[in-house]
This record gives C-alpha cells, sequence and structure tokens, in this order.
C-alpha cells in the first residue's frame, strides 16, 4: 500500500503528463486595463518563487482578467491553468472563489474548476506558491477565429472569503486533445482531532484543520467560540486549509471545535458537487486558569485589620464575579471585598501575558479570636479557588509580683 500523500502525487503527475502545450494571451484585459503580453506582469514568465513578497509584482486585490489568444487549434480542450500566488495563511494571503466563462464554444458558459496539486501547499508557507486548476467540464474548441479572448477568470466582488487578501503574480494557460479527469479520494485530515493547549494568555488564537487531499473545498466550523459570535473565519481558503480566529479570548471560547471540510468545484454561479463529500475533526481548545493566594497562612492579633489576598492569572471570564466564604461554607459577611477598583465584578479580556493579573482583597477590620479559620476565594465561570488559613490570637498581659511583696502579705 501506498501512503495517501504519495498515492496523490502520483495522480498528480499522471493528469500533467497528459497536457500538450502552453498557450499564451497576446494581449489581456485586467481590471479593466489592456495590457500587451510581452510586458503583461501576468505572462511575463516571472513567477517570483523563492523571492520577497513585493506587491508590486502581483496583479491583486480583487481581480477581473480577460485573455485573448491567436491560433488556437481546432477541437483543442481549455483545461488547465498554473496560477502562480502569495501564499501565507496565518496572515490571511491565499486563492478565494474563482469564477470562470469560457468564450467559446459559444454561447458564453461558466465552468466549474479544482485543484490538482494541493499537496505543494502549508499552513506555514510564506512564498509564492503554484497551483494547478482544472476545467471539469471542458468543451473542445470549435472556431476557427483568431485573436480572440476564450475566457474570463475573475474572483467576485462578495465572496464567502471577503476577508482574504489574493495577489497573482503569473498565470500560464495550456490546451490539450482531451479533457481531464478528477479523481476524488476520501477527504482526510492532516491532525485529526488536535488538542491545543496554550501555555501563555493570548488575545487571539487561530484554530486550523488541513486536509492532504487535492481539489477545492468549502468549509464550516463549529464550537464555543463560533456559537458566541467570537470567531472570524480568517482563512476559509480554495486549497486545502482552514484558520478559524477567535479574539479576545476567554475562559468561554475554551472547548470542543469541529470543522467539516468538503469538496466543492469552484463555480460561475454556484458550488458543484464532487463524490465523496464531506469529513469533519475536531480540536479541543484547553484554557487555562489558576488561582493563588500571596500567604497560605495569615496570623494576626485580635483587635487589628487583616487583608487576605487572592490573585487569579490565565484565560478568565469575560465578566465574573470574585467570593469569599469562610470554613462553614458561608458568604463573608464582616469582611469587605475589594476586587482590583473596589467593585465585586470585573471584566477583563486576554493579555499578551500573564501580568496584570486580577487580585481580589478580602479585608475584616478589628478581627476577633473567633474569625479564626479556612478562607476561600472562588471566581464563578473557572474552577479556580484556593484556601487561606486565617489564626487570631489574643495577647494575654502576665504580672510577676516581687518575693518580699509575697512574704510580707503572708506575715499580715
Amino acid at each position: 500500500m501506498y501512503p495517501a500523500g504519495m498515492i496523490l502525487l502520483l495522480l498528480s503527475l499522471v493528469v500533467q503528463s497528459s497536457l500538450q502545450y502552453q498557450v499564451k494571451p497576446f494581449t489581456s484585459l485586467i481590471n479593466g486595463i489592456t495590457c500587451i503580453s510581452d510586458p503583461c506582469k501576468l505572462y511575463d514568465d516571472v513567477t517570483n518563487e523563492g523571492l520577497a513578497f513585493n506587491p508590486d509584482k502581483f496583479v491583486g486585490n480583487r481581480f477581473e482578467i480577460t485573455p485573448s489568444f491567436d491560433h488556437i487549434p481546432f477541437n483543442y480542450f481549455f483545461n488547465r491553468m498554473d496560477i502562480y500566488y502569495y501564499s501565507n495563511p496565518s496572515l490571511g494571503y491565499g486563492l478565494p472563489h474563482i469564477w470562470m466563462y469560457i468564450y467559446y464554444p459559444t454561447p458564453k458558459h461558466g465552468v466549474h474548476l479544482t485543484f490538482i496539486n494541493n499537496y505543494k501547499v502549508s499552513q506555514s508557507d510564506d512564498d509564492t506558491i503554484m497551483l494547478s486548476m482544472i476545467v471539469l467540464n471542458a468543451k473542445p474548441y470549435n472556431n476557427t477565429a483568431k485573436e480572440i479572448p476564450l475566457l474570463e477568470l475573475f474572483s467576485p466582488t462578495t465572496s464567502d472569503f471577503a476577508t482574504q487578501k489574493t495577489f497573482i503574480s503569473e498565470i500560464k494557460f495550456f490546451i490539450d486533445t482531451e479533457p481531464i479527469s478528477f479523481s476524488a479520494l476520501p477527504i482526510v485530515f492532516m491532525s485529526p482531532n488536535q488538542t491545543l493547549e496554550p501555555d501563555t494568555v493570548q488575545p487571539s488564537l487561530n484554530l486550523s484543520c488541513t486536509v492532504v487531499n487535492n481539489g477545492t473545498f468549502h468549509w464550516t466550523w463549529s464550537g464555543p467560540g463560533v456559537s458566541i459570535s467570537n470567531g472570524v473565519m480568517k482563512l476559509a481558503d480554495t486549497t486545502r486549509t482552514s484558520i478559524l480566529m477567535l479574539s479576545n479570548v476567554s475562559a468561554a471560547d475554551a472547548g470542543d471545535y469541529t470543522c467539516s471540510a468538503s469538496y466543492l468545484a469552484m463555480g460561475n454561479n454556484s458550488w458543484g458537487v464532487i463524490n465523496p463529500n464531506t469529513n469533519t475533526s475536531k480540536i479541543s481548545l484547553t484554557l487555562f486558569s489558576s488561582v493563588s493566594a500571596t500567604a497560605n497562612t495569615v496570623i494576626i492579633e485580635e483587635g487589628k485589620d487583616v487583608t487576605l489576598s487572592c490573585i487569579f492569572t490565565g484565560y478568565l471570564p469575560i465578566n465574573y464575579e470574585i467570593s469569599w466564604t469562610d470554613s462553614r461554607g458561608m458568604k463573608s459577611s464582616d469582611g469587605i471585598i475589594a476586587n482590583g477598583d473596589n467593585t465585586q465584578f470585573m471584566s477583563q479580556r486576554g493579555s499578551p501575558s500573564t501580568s496584570p493579573a486580577v487580585q481580589s482583597n478580602l479585608t475584616i477590620a478589628s478581627v476577633k479570636e473567633t474569625d479564626s479559620g479556612l478562607y476561600t476565594c472562588t471566581m464563578s465561570g473557572t474552577g479556580s479557588r484556593d484556601t487561606i488559613l486565617l489564626i487570631v490570637f489574643r495577647l494575654v498581659t502576665q504580672i510577676e509580683l516581687e518575693p518580699w511583696n509575697i512574704n510580707r502579705k503572708a506575715r499580715s
């Protein structure tokens, strides 16, 4: 048995080996501006692979391209494009939902598209990547006219991927004597059923899912951060990675998340379903919180004021209550509780570090011996609590009599 990645690679090589030759536009209309082929940055054979990203050398962010070709052989299929684009999934750079119309055979008609070499794409990319896109419902060219626009390629102004940034460096077009078939394998996730446990408090977190398959995909997410409208689909890309960004992270965002990927070919008006269709993966997000008392045991003289303190750190609820109870489990009524800004209810969001923390103080004025015992500080919405032992002692004044006073009292 071959591993899944090797099978995908072999399939891609077989598909590409059947391609006949590349055709180059002699002119193009790019975002409303006419571009002659040789100086046109999309067809100048400069792919920018391995070079530092410079947006001036790319076409973006939204694009509409109408290339014109000359001398297309009769009964050939336009069936493949190689697109060189800047890929940086963590920053939201990738390929959006692409629409395409083909002019011949007439009338102009929309087609469905998918990718055949997604194994080249990684969520850690920071480079210009080439993806090969094929036309699933290609038709043979049936016109002998010269210097004609053959197709339109554009990203829609309204898209499911509106937060995504797209920059294209080069496009290469290919024709063949027959259409290309696409073999869809069952969807497999690169890292299924993940557990994420950040060790420091961060204001935002990225959850990501990646499939090992070739193709184009539609993504959906569910989970605590999604249901409270805190999650933003930062990159629902059409390749093989989806990133869910959680902002203002708090304890409420912890829990199980599910990402679902479906084979869907990109189309001009709708997605075309490719079977087998959907698979899901789970991510368990664990967010830590902790509490520590500034002193586990406090010893103080009766009649003085005493302050007990607890410090809470980690991912805390956005709105929470800190309460204190005594050894009988009753809320303390004799003390004054001060949580940071002298209110019992606080609001805090994630910060880049565990400092500043939230400190809660219970102050008891003029303590008595009967105040001795265990005091517990608790934050609602978390399992964080700590206990402090308070010992109140009473000073006893001892009077020592001199010996001569004792003898004198005995004689009298």
